[in-house]
């Protein structure tokens, strides 16, 4: 299917920001449109091409908004994929709290792989593994004991 930019604008609903979000199907948090014959596409890049043509290169598209779901083609630049990289990072460094709202302060967090690990939500999630494990090996042993009354009925 041939795309437009007046197709895909209708599909978009603006924000205080001037994004263009996208309203259609998400993938990992990016607009796609399709499919067709090479499957999906994201709709920041035929909104890309279609503004501006194709780029030449290993060079990817920032969202210099940050947002994921905008295809406005101003909010779009072409880096390389280490300066996309450096960026998304200088913009977690600022995060002063984790997505559960813990607030990031010293001795608050683990650092792994470069990333901020909330340790209270780190327990919880911990927490959370460990109950599902023992329910899971009490019902084995239910099971087991069950099976063990049987036999001995027998």
């Amino acid at each position: 299917m041939f795309y437009t930019i007046a197709y895909l604008r209708a599909r978009c609903t603006a924000n205080e920001g001037g994004c263009w979000v996208w309203q259609g199907a998400l993938a990992h948090g990016y607009g796609i449109v399709g499919p067709n014959q090479t499957g999906s596409t994201n709709v920041h890049k035929v909104m890309y091409i279609l503004t501006y043509g194709k780029w030449e290169g290993d060079l990817t598209l920032d969202h210099l908004c940050r947002n994921r779901a905008c295809c406005n083609p101003e909010h779009l630049e072409l880096v390389t994929h280490l300066e996309n990289c450096r960026r998304g990072i200088a913009r977690c460094a600022k995060l002063t709290e984790c997505k559960r709202g813990h607030p990031f302060v010293e001795g608050s967090y683990y650092i792994i792989q470069g990333k901020r690990i909330c340790k209270e939500c780190n327990s919880d999630k911990c927490r959370r593994y460990q109950d599902r494990r023992k329910a899971k090996a009490r019902a084995a042993l239910a099971e087991l004991a069950e099976q063990a009354h049987m036999i001995t009925e027998e």
